[in-house]
């Protein structure tokens, strides 16, 4: 189900012969829909864009209203930042479908255990939007780092993992191809890892179908296998961990993945 959720900006109403009377807020609940109402400065230009031109400079047109994007996310950040009591959060913002319309990616832990969640901008532009989860296998995105991407001509597939650990270091990790469709977030398992606590035991791979793998690397080469044929590129996708998420730091993260700018930490290791 998605929950739409988006900002009301609330204007004090000065009408003559009226008596005047405190506006009651009330906090909207989870389902509302908040329209959002733009005033107007009789004294500005409408038509001037809400973000410095330097900030937005080469990001490609088919991005519609590129800067009020940007600036509803920074600005909406206490509707989708919401575990501001958590240890660990982190999040990045994304185009994963490459539909013209920004995602964030919002990354925490509970328990040990990551928690993802994923918001769109709505198809009219005036809100945000939680997107629903299409398989089991919800992945760990690790901050800063090269993620490997493949396109069949319609769907972007995303190489991520998915960690699933005990207290002692017993679990799994899950090779996941991640992709939005229609609105929706799908996960593919590919293969997994399995590890138990034990000095003296070997880590074992295998494909999605249970068929053991020789060693690492021929786990690592399952995306080729899988989606042999593909175009693949590497892309980068730079987490921010700020309570404040400014506009600034919004639009480099976006930047980034568009392979406009350079991340400011770049790890080596690569999905």
């Amino acid at each position: 189900m998605k929950r739409s959720i988006s900002i009301l900006l609330l204007a004090a109403l000065m009408l003559s012969g009226c008596s005047e009377t405190e506006p009651q807020l009330t906090q909207p609940t989870i389902d509302e829909t908040i329209v959002i109402e733009d005033e107007e400065d009789p004294d500005t230009d409408s038509s001037d864009p809400p973000v410095p031109a330097s900030l937005i400079a080469g990001i490609p047109s088919n991005y519609a209203d590129i800067d009020k994007q940007l600036v509803m996310i920074s600005q909406m950040h206490e509707t989708w930042l919401t575990s501001g009591d958590e240890p660990d959060f982190y999040y990045a913002v994304t185009d994963m479908d490459n539909n013209g319309r920004l995602e964030v990616l919002y990354m925490t832990e509970h328990d040990g255990q990551p928690e993802l969640n994923v918001y769109e901008i709505s198809p009219t532009y005036d809100s945000l939007e939680e997107l629903p989860f299409e398989g089991d296998a919800v992945p760990e995105l690790l901050s800063n780092n090269h993620y490997r991407r493949f396109f069949d001509g319609e769907t972007y597939k995303y190489i991520v993992h998915d960690y699933t650990m005990d207290d002692l270091g017993n679990g799994m990790i899950n090779k996941v191809a991640m992709y939005l469709v229609d609105g929706v977030v799908h996960f593919d398992v590919l293969g997994y890892e399995v590890i138990l606590h034990d000095p003296d035991y070997r880590p074992t791979f295998y494909d999605a179908n249970g068929r053991s793998l020789p060693d690492e690397d021929e786990f690592n080469k399952l995306p080729d296998e899988v989606f042999a044929g593909q175009d693949m590129e590497m892309i980068n996708v730079e987490t921010l961990s700020d309570y404040d998420a400014e506009l600034e730091d919004i639009t480099h993260s976006f930047k980034t993945f568009l392979g406009l700018q350079e991340s400011d930490y770049v790890y080596e290791y690569t999905f």
